[in-house]
């Protein structure tokens, strides 16, 4: 029996959305698969929602209960042996795109690093998150984030060069998201979370 990933990774996550999205393709409840699986309701939601890690045996039963092909069903298995790994890259797509919307929508917290430009947000609650940005940044930012602008005449600022946004998760190791031209990056490595961690608090005490 394979163990458990001891706490929520980014691709736990993407593996229980993909579960989701495979159990409401079949129309079935998730009161209806916690019957099939004989687990509570709550416990298909949070395996779903990829903050309970899924074990080898809870994935079987979910191929069984929605009878899952086998080409997919290896597919997904790859994805469960690799839910410990703490990086991963997607090519700009729906894969990249989906990825983002799930992290908007899961984590607590966004500090964004943009000095160019206020970026598009796939974040449900803009109040959620903060922009740092330079005072000449376009556009103006919709309602609800809050902007911190950097002046010209400050001249150097912490992360200079390295924009980056950074997802603080209520569960689960906080996420670095890199933006490249063909790829996006998103990053849970302990020292890499605690050095964008760092570029963003000492931004605050640069602009207070």
């Amino acid at each position: 029996m394979s163990e458990p990933v001891p706490m929520p990774t980014l691709r736990g996550r993407v593996l229980g959305g993909k579960l989701r999205d495979l159990r409401e393709a079949t129309g079935m409840s998730v009161e209806a698969v916690a019957t099939r699986l004989d687990i509570v309701a709550a416990r298909v939601q949070r395996l779903e929602d990829g903050v309970t890690p899924v074990w080898m045996p809870d994935l079987h039963a979910y191929f069984h209960a929605l009878r899952i092909e086998r080409k997919l069903r290896d597919v997904l298995i790859g994805e469960a042996v690799r839910a410990r790994d703490l990086y991963l890259e997607c090519d700009w797509g729906p894969e990249a795109e989906s990825v983002l919307t799930l992290l908007g929508r899961t984590a607590e917290r966004v500090d964004v690093l943009s000095p160019h430009a206020v970026p598009t947000l796939h974040v449900d609650d803009l109040t959620r998150c903060t922009v740092f940005t330079s005072e000449g940044a376009m556009p103006s930012p919709p309602p609800g984030i809050t902007v911190r602008r950097i002046p010209f005449a400050k001249g150097a600022y912490p992360g200079i060069g390295h924009p980056c946004t950074l997802f603080h998760m209520a569960e689960g190791p906080s996420v670095v998201y890199l933006e490249h031209v063909h790829a996006a990056t998103f990053i849970e490595e302990p020292d890499e979370v605690m050095a964008a961690r760092s570029v963003f608090e000492r931004l605050d005490v640069f602009l207070d």
